[in-house]
Order: C-alpha cells, then sequence, then structure tokens
C-alpha cells in the first residue's frame, strides 16, 4: 500500500506534463531561504524509504518545523513540517529524492498555471529569478484535472499529517500578543544593514516570525511532543494507519472542520499555547448587512 502510493504519487507528477525545468535555473526555490517549501509526514517516510533510514533521522537532517506565511493575515501563520533551506536533497541541480519529493515540489509552477496567477506571482520581486515563471508554459486540460488530482492528496495528506503531529489541521498561531519580541529580533537582526527592523513597506521580515517561533511555541503542548510522535513512525503499524487515513472519507471529513469560518487559534499566554475561536477572515472583507 505504502509503496504503491509513491508510485502513484510519481506518475501523476509526470503525467500529460509539458513543463520542463530551464537548464540555466539557478534553482532559487530550492535554495533561497524565504522560500517555504512545505511537507508532512508522508513525505518523511518517503525520503527515508528511499534512503533507507529511520524516518526521526531523517526528519533531524532534512525536514525542520516552522511557520507558513498566509495571504491576508498578517500576524496569524500556520504551522509546518517543511525542507530545510537550501534544499538538502538538491546535489547538483538534481532532485535527489525526485520520485518522492513532495507534492508541493511537484506541483509547482503548474498549479499557479492553472488557478491563473502565474502572471501575478512573477511580477514580485521576490520571484525574479524564477525562470520557469518569466517563460509562458502551456498546461492542457488534462493537465489541468491532474493538478487538481494532486492538490486534492495534498490537501489529504496535510489533514493526516497535521492532526497526527498537532492534533488538528491546520495549526493556527496568532503572533498579534508578540509585536515587542518581533520588532526586537528584527532589529537586532538588521543592526548591520542600518535598517530599523522592517522592511521598505513596514512589514516585519518573515524570518523574525521564524525567530521567535522557535524561541517561543516550539517548547509548548502539542509541538514539543513532535520528535516522540514522529519517531512513533517507525514502527511499521503506525505507518499502515496513516496511510489508511488517506483514504477514510469520514476521518478526512472530521478532520476538515479545522477549516471552518472560526477555527481554533493558539496564542501565547502565561507560558503555554492557548486555543481561542477565531475568524480568519480579514476586517476589509466583512460586510455589514
Amino acid at each position: 500500500m505504502i509503496h504503491e502510493y509513491f508510485e502513484q504519487r510519481a506518475y501523476l507528477g509526470g503525467k500529460q506534463s509539458e513543463f520542463q525545468c530551464n537548464p540555466e535555473c539557478s534553482r532559487p526555490g530550492c535554495t533561497h531561504p524565504d522560500m517555504q517549501v512545505p511537507a508532512t509526514i508522508f513525505d518523511v517516510l518517503g525520503a527515508a524509504i528511499l534512503r533507507d533510514e529511520p524516518i526521526h533521522a531523517v526528519y533531524r537532517k532534512y525536514y525542520s518545523l516552522g511557520v507558513m506565511p498566509r495571504e491576508g493575515l498578517d500576524w496569524i501563520k500556520s504551522v509546518s513540517l517543511k525542507l530545510k533551506k537550501p534544499c538538502p536533497f538538491l546535489d547538483n541541480n538534481r532532485c535527489g529524492i525526485y520520485t518522492v519529493r513532495p507534492l508541493s515540489c511537484i506541483l509547482f509552477p503548474e498549479n499557479y498555471g492553472v488557478d491563473g496567477t502565474i502572471k501575478t506571482l512573477a511580477a514580485q520581486p521576490a520571484y525574479k529569478d524564477y525562470l520557469c515563471l518569466q517563460t509562458p508554459f502551456a498546461v492542457s486540460r488534462q493537465r489541468a484535472r491532474t493538478i487538481r488530482a494532486l492538490e486534492g492528496m495534498l490537501q489529504r495528506e496535510l489533514l493526516i499529517s497535521d492532526s497526527r503531529l498537532f492534533d488538528l489541521s491546520p495549526f493556527w498561531i496568532d503572533f498579534g500578543g508578540l509585536q515587542e519580541e518581533l520588532l526586537h529580533h528584527s532589529t537586532e537582526s538588521s543592526r548591520d544593514s542600518g535598517a530599523d527592523g522592517t522592511d521598505a513597506c513596514g512589514v516585519i521580515p518573515f524570518a523574525s516570525f521564524e525567530a521567535v517561533f522557535n524561541e517561543t511555541f516550539v517548547k509548548c503542548h502539542p509541538l514539543s511532543e513532535l520528535d516522540t510522535r514522529i519517531r512513533q513512525l517507525d514502527d511499521f503499524d503506525q505507518q499502515k494507519k496513516i496511510f489508511s487515513g488517506l483514504n477514510d472519507g469520514k476521518l478526512l471529513k472530521s478532520l476538515a472542520r479545522g477549516h471552518e469560518d472560526r477555527p481554533l487559534v493558539h496564542k501565547f499566554a502565561g507560558g503555554r499555547l492557548e486555543a481561542r475561536r477565531q475568524s480568519l477572515i480579514p476586517r476589509e472583507h466583512m460586510f455589514v448587512w
């Protein structure tokens, strides 16, 4: 079951795809620290199988726990496993785990071509070195359907992975009460450059959120138990259990409730994380009837 799943992922990754990486590409998505590549425990397991190493050892060497930015949410981030940067699997500009690479890697950049946002993405300064975004490429209708199928696989993986590691999916964190800590870290980091701790738009750099997260949140339950929970997956019966969850419609529907209009959002208070129901819809998008 496990091997068949990764074979199916790899097959869909190349099915009807006409996209090819530019040979002149410097692989900024694989190397730049600001490009966050989310991963799941399925990605860690796939890499462990390919490398014939224990899952917990693969996690410690190649992955990390961090936060992911969310458009329209300045202070609220989601917790995720992700690849370390530069990607430790990159070897002479080639992916060393290509057949089991994360779904987020498989989807990029074709998913942006499918949803029509590739031009908007390419116009952002952070993506100016992405040659794949600067040259038009075609996504057929058949390939678009495959991309949607892969996106569905990713959503199911995230639901199972997050719930196993963090008890619910997604695991939101509100940094709103830590502005002073964020600004202090940002100022300290940018002192040598003469900056004031924020970028040109007055926004605290994402690296400061990562630093405060690692200093404050990872010590709290359930994040403090991550190593133990990953180590348990070295047991084959536990591996079969998480893979069976990918086909459990009732379980997936239950886990998806974390995407409700008012999901649980965690704040740091009294040395621990407190979860409260909170709307994630920006105020400017809320209407009064």
